[in-house]
């Protein structure tokens, strides 16, 4: 092509007249909805054909390629591809992205719960805490978030995480869960009678698992109210019968964070304490 600098730049100058008209179009009307298409008329469109344009100008043996014909063309089906694609975002609200986001976050998520079922819960939180940046509101991630960062003896950074979880699900049978955390969380922290409140809450879910039963019970033998620790010892060894002291503290794997790991051996204590047979 003998003239495809002229080409390229007169391509180039036909996007910059319609992406000048639809930015004065946007201005006129006060709305910004097709602000990506006005973008990719003006640098994918204007600017990047018009480079092309130039360099051909500067070095015209490129113009003997028998690439050059291709390459006009391809660039300009490139453009108006993305000018298209531009206005599809821009109508559809984003739609695209936010599926492609959302994939995102669940890989993530599937990561992070690899690596804390290995007992790596600082890595599983550098995972999750990418996944956060996509979407900082989904309370799924926020309830394994703060167990990770319960696992990693961190108890403290797990609590907040729990509450922003509770409060943006409120009703969501899942937050049993998240309570039920909360409470190792607490019960971590020593935090006895609070650590009583969060299991009466997660219990409250009509979801009784072994374990909420027996956070329940070292909760209030922490706390000091010995008959319900009692009650409650009594019905996790009914459901467990074989279960002693020393078993609870062999179930929990050396490889966890140490501090995790002492108190977990603390709370096997409490149970033997109300009734768990040593």
């Amino acid at each position: 092509m003998a003239h495809i600098d002229r080409a390229f730049v007169g391509v180039g100058l036909i996007w910059l007249v319609l992406g000048m008209a639809l930015g004065l179009h946007m201005g006129i009307t006060a709305n910004n909805q097709l602000l990506t298409v006005h973008v990719a008329m003006l640098m994918s469109g204007f600017i990047v054909l018009s480079v092309y344009g130039v360099i051909y100008r500067l070095w015209p043996t490129l113009k003997d390629s028998p690439l050059a014909k291709a390459h006009f063309w391809i660039a300009v089906a490139g453009v108006l591809g993305q000018v298209i694609g531009a206005y599809q975002f821009a109508t559809s609200g984003g739609t695209e992205i936010a599926v492609i986001a959302s994939a995102s976050v669940l890989a993530l998520l599937a990561m992070g719960h690899v690596k804390r079922a290995r007992n790596r819960p600082d890595e599983a939180i550098l995972h999750y805490e990418r996944a956060r940046v996509l979407n900082p509101y989904y309370w799924p991630l926020l309830q394994e978030m703060g167990r990770a960062y319960t696992l990693a003896d961190r108890p403290a950074e797990a609590i907040p995480l729990f509450d922003l979880a509770i409060r943006l699900s409120p009703k969501d049978p899942g937050l049993a869960f998240s309570w039920s955390h909360r409470c190792s969380a607490n019960l971590m922290l020593e935090n006895y009678r609070q650590a009583v409140a969060d299991c009466e809450k997660s219990m409250s879910f009509n979801l009784i698992l072994d374990s909420f039963i027996a956070r329940m019970a070292i909760a209030h033998a922490g706390a000091g109210n010995r008959d319900k620790a009692r009650e409650f010892a009594a019905e996790y060894t009914r459901r467990h019968p074989k279960m002693t002291v020393r078993s609870c503290k062999d179930v929990n794997h050396p490889s966890r964070h140490p501090n995790y790991l002492k108190y977990a051996h603390r709370a096997c204590d409490l149970l033997g304490t109300v009734g768990l047979p040593q």
